[in-house]
């Protein structure tokens, strides 16, 4: 995959984020069909009420400065409900426009795909803390840090084959909110 980003916002657009979207266990796909092609604001009540809850795996983001990712020639994504993947994707726009002056943005991910499975499947684990109301740096707050994000081998043994995986990527990301953010892998 690779992203595409319309050359006059290049300065605007922040990031990409494109969400597997999942069928709920007992629904047809037609769940998300209604909203292929739909445009709508993030976090408004016009945003399908179906992504918040089936759409939340990530497995491409694009930020500033990336140039997209070719995966070993023996892995893929399973793409499809068919081959255990997904069928509907949700994509997530973030912009970085302090004036709020309006535009109109083009920008996309252009995804390489083949016929042929691969004999590695590819996919996302997620691991950290997600943001809650209840997580926030007071005002004026000097020397403030935050914890969390442990995962532990309880949890890793519920997750992850006796087999194990091969993990290829690592993504740390916090947005504005620090100054410095580490990963320890024990």
């Amino acid at each position: 995959w690779k992203p595409i980003i319309q050359e006059e916002n290049i300065p605007v657009v922040h990031h990409i984020v494109l969400y597997e979207c999942i069928v709920p266990e007992g629904n047809s796909s037609d769940v998300f069909e209604s909203h292929v092609g739909r445009v709508e604001s993030c976090y408004t009540p016009n945003m399908p009420p179906e992504c918040s809850p089936y759409c939340w795996t990530q497995p491409i983001v694009w930020t500033i400065g990336g140039e997209g990712d070719m995966f070993a020639t023996h892995t893929g994504m399973p793409l499809g409900e068919k081959h255990r993947g997904s069928t509907y994707f949700f994509m997530e726009m973030h912009y970085d426009i302090p004036e709020l002056v309006p535009f109109i943005d083009s920008s996309a991910i252009r995804i390489y795909y083949t016929e042929k499975p691969r004999p590695e499947d590819l996919s996302t684990l997620f691991i950290g803390k997600r943001f809650s109301t209840f997580h926030f740096i007071a005002p004026r707050a000097v020397g403030y840090q935050a914890f969390g994000g442990w995962c532990t081998s309880e949890c890793t043994q519920k997750a992850i084959p006796e087999t194990g995986i091969t993990a290829t990527h690592a993504l740390l990301h916090a947005h504005q909110v620090t100054k410095k953010i580490m990963l320890r892998h024990i």
